[in-house]
């Protein structure tokens, strides 16, 4: 197994944290602009996790996302997929660590453990960042959502094809696999922990909030445990 990812031939970008013999998180990033809002979380919780509980962690850009070298416009969610199921492949990772609509991918990776934080759908993803683009469109968010079906759409600060913008309409976090959720304050979706912080992905800058890296950190580490991982 190897942290170093290689996809299709090529060496994407991807943080990497701990040696390779010990146990391997696979870190899916949230979609779109909410990924940039959230890395410094993450990037803090998976050193955290080497340095403190001997929990080494990949966390790749995928294909069109972050620095990765393929054109937005050009993703897919089947290419996403294609991507998570080799990056887990490679690092021989044991488990997932998602984060919003990074829950979309995670059953792809083929672990069969999944710790969730935030789990989104696509559709309700989709409708935020439509939401937020329309007024700089010039257009009502139905407008926008109607052309971005046909043509190419600047969402959230990314050229979103029609073919990923429909995936993503019907896409749902899996429900196979062993899961554990972890959701942020009171809401009515069902979790097996709330966690008394604020949504990092919606925060005007990225930041760190280290009381939810220190608790990310806590329940993976202990989680694993209880799942025989470690």
């Amino acid at each position: 197994m190897s942290l170093v990812w290689r996809w299709q031939g090529g060496d994407p970008e991807a943080l990497a944290f701990g040696e390779p013999d010990w146990p391997v998180l696979l870190v899916l990033q949230p979609l779109s602009e909410e990924a940039n809002r959230t890395r410094a979380v993450m990037a803090q919780a998976m050193r955290k996790l080497a340095q403190e509980h001997s929990i080494a962690s990949l966390m790749p850009d995928l294909p069109g996302m972050g620095d990765s070298m393929l054109p937005t416009v050009e993703a897919r969610l089947a290419l996403w997929r294609e991507a998570t199921r080799d990056a887990a492949s490679q690092s021989g990772a044991c488990m997932t660590l998602s984060v919003r609509g990074g829950a979309l991918l995670d059953d792809a990776a083929g672990t069969g453990l999944h710790w969730r934080l935030a789990p989104e759908a696509g559709e309700r993803l989709l409708r935020d960042m439509v939401r937020a683009s329309a007024v700089s469109a010039g257009l009502k968010a139905n407008e926008l959502a109607e052309q971005a079906h046909t043509a190419p759409a600047l969402l959230a600060g990314n050229l979103i094809h029609p073919d990923l913008f429909k995936a993503l309409e019907t896409a749902v976090p899996s429900e196979t696999g062993r899961i554990r959720t972890v959701r942020l304050n009171d809401g009515p979706e069902p979790a097996d922990l709330r966690a008394p912080a604020q949504p990092v992905w919606r925060r005007a800058e990225p930041g760190v909030d280290p009381a939810l890296v220190d608790l990310i950190c806590a329940d993976v580490a202990e989680w694993m445990s209880i799942c025989g991982v470690r």
